[in-house]
């Protein structure tokens, strides 16, 4: 059984010079997944597009997650009114399974009504056991995106 010392955890906006830095680590994690060559591409262009625009488009940010001075991971999401729709979030793979991401989302959740997003079939379980619902699924060239709603 792995174990690790949860440090603070902080959610800071990234800037123009972690551009490159976030497209590799996105797409370094999404290359070891690929078994569908659509399904990788479906994937892999939202997040370079997500970077880039979160730079320029109100609402739509990027962000590092850092555990004490260690970035370990990031996420994306589109803020609009009471809601927040989590577009992508990504822990570097060492520190998945310790919570984390469980306290990413619940920090979002203390500072808005509804979080929304469209999770891939590996990571629909993690969503249901933070409790939620699967609203209905859509297939496009071989993957399954579940749309998600936590209320």
């Amino acid at each position: 059984m792995k174990t690790m010392k949860i440090e603070k955890i902080t959610i800071k906006r990234i800037d123009k010079k972690d551009t490159k830095k976030v497209l590799l680590f996105l797409m370094s994690d999404e290359v070891k997944k690929v078994k569908n060559i659509s399904c990788f591409l479906f994937r892999i262009m939202p997040n370079w597009l997500t970077v880039k625009i979160s730079l320029r488009v109100r609402g739509f940010f990027v962000y590092k997650i850092k555990q004490g001075e260690t970035t370990v991971g990031y996420m994306s999401l589109i803020s609009n009114n009471n809601t927040v729709h989590l577009d992508d979030i990504k822990l570097i793979k060492e520190y998945r399974g310790f919570g984390i991401g469980t306290k990413v989302i619940n920090k979002i959740y203390l500072i808005t009504n509804k979080i929304t997003l469209s999770a891939l079939d590996g990571s629909l379980s993690f969503f249901e056991k933070l409790g939620f619902e699967k609203l209905k699924t859509l297939t496009v060239k071989g993957c399954n995106f579940h749309k998600m709603e936590l209320m």
